[in-house]
């Protein structure tokens, strides 16, 4: 689809491939600020590297002629989640480099295409302004127009919704008459009118569903060989991610053909690879301030613990397991002292971890222990 500036004469290029031009950038990025890949940036066979670069500048070269707003809003917060302590600098760096990039390309296109006359900074003022006052523009005016007619639609069937096609009728500047369109311009809302309560339900526990599993892989890769490369790739699930969620607020980019392969490429791309379990107990002090150890085996001593049963709280694990492997009645817990994760070992090819909930006790056994 094309759209024409009147003002200036520029073209808009949209497509629905545009979809996915923010969260293939910010893949494009992570690779670029990757450290294996700065640390052989100057080298002039890294061929890797000004590849990655290449693809990255065309993709936003193709961002500025599309210059949709929520695609640059998805694309700064997305740029936001690449941000790390070790690669600050860079970071700045590369910010900079895109934000130039973004300009150079939009005011020269804007320059080829009003014969020298505009940089098209009028344009771009005007597309970012109507964020805040949407009257300023027939495109921004539609949508906010759109919003009865779509609430409308809601109410009429608030739990299963119209189905897949559904449509709204409503007023356009852009056309100045009456229009019936499939395209709500609103991402969530849309899904609330074809799909409904429940569908909207569905796309929200799977989105928790992605976001749960990052972020508990991003606790978890320090267990792996290639931690390093591993916590790129959840940075990158992440921030692409969220990307797609803001992009969604006004297109159709969660239900989108697109939007669903993408989202299958996240879900193929969360690591499983360990069994989790969860063990509880604690140091057990009594009044001659000794500490009860447990033997795990002929040499090796170490706290009374054990593994958590289902319903049990972590608390009443520690009570139970210090008591069965100590025979001690009289536990009390008086403090939390640590909770931290351990590998333990591997299972075929998963790495077992375990979490570990460590309590101070007290107690007023003094003598030989009888577990």
């Amino acid at each position: 689809t094309l759209f024409r500036s009147v003002s200036t004469g520029f073209f808009r290029m949209t497509l629905d491939e545009h979809l996915l031009l923010v969260p293939f950038a910010l893949l494009f990025l992570s690779k670029i600020l990757n450290p294996s890949t700065l640390a052989n940036e100057e080298k002039q066979n890294n061929k890797s590297y000004w590849l990655l670069a290449t693809g990255y500048w065309l993709l936003l070269i193709t961002l500025s002629i599309n210059i949709t707003r929520i695609y640059m809003l998805a694309l700064l917060v997305g740029y936001l989640f690449l941000f790390t302590k070790q690669n600050w600098k860079n970071w700045l760096k590369y910010g900079f480099v895109i934000g130039s990039i973004f300009l150079l390309s939009f005011c020269s296109l804007n320059l080829i295409a009003t014969r020298g006359q505009s940089l098209g900074l009028e344009l771009l003022g005007i597309r970012l302004g109507s964020i805040a006052a949407p009257q300023i523009e027939d495109s921004s005016m539609s949508r906010m127009l759109l919003l009865k007619p779509i609430w409308e639609k809601i109410k009429m069937h608030p739990f299963i919704g119209e189905g897949l096609g559904a449509t709204v009728s409503a007023y356009s500047p852009v056309f100045q008459s009456q229009i019936t369109t499939p395209h709500f311009d609103w991402g969530y809302l849309e899904i609330l009118v074809e799909m409904g309560i429940i569908g909207i339900l569905i796309c929200l526990l799977l989105i928790i569903f992605l976001l749960l599993s990052i972020s508990r892989d991003t606790i978890y890769y320090q267990f792996y060989k290639n931690k390093e490369d591993i916590k790129n790739n959840l940075t990158v699930l992440s921030s692409s991610l969220i990307a797609l969620l803001i992009i969604n607020i006004t297109s159709p980019a969660l239900f989108h053909s697109l939007g669903i392969i993408f989202l299958a490429f996240l879900l193929a791309n969360i690591k499983k690879q360990y069994f989790f379990s969860v063990s509880c107990g604690g140091i057990i002090i009594n009044p001659e301030n000794k500490i009860a150890l447990a033997c795990n085996g002929t040499d090796y001593w170490t706290f009374a613990k054990g593994t958590k049963e289902l319903g049990e709280t972590t608390e009443e694990t520690a009570l139970r397991e210090a008591y069965e492997e100590t025979g001690i009645e009289d536990l009390k817990i008086v403090d939390h002292f640590a909770t931290y994760y351990r590998r333990t070992g591997n299972y075929f090819d998963k790495i077992l971890i375990k979490k570990l909930y460590l309590y101070i006790f007290i107690t007023n056994k003094i003598g030989p222990l009888k577990p």
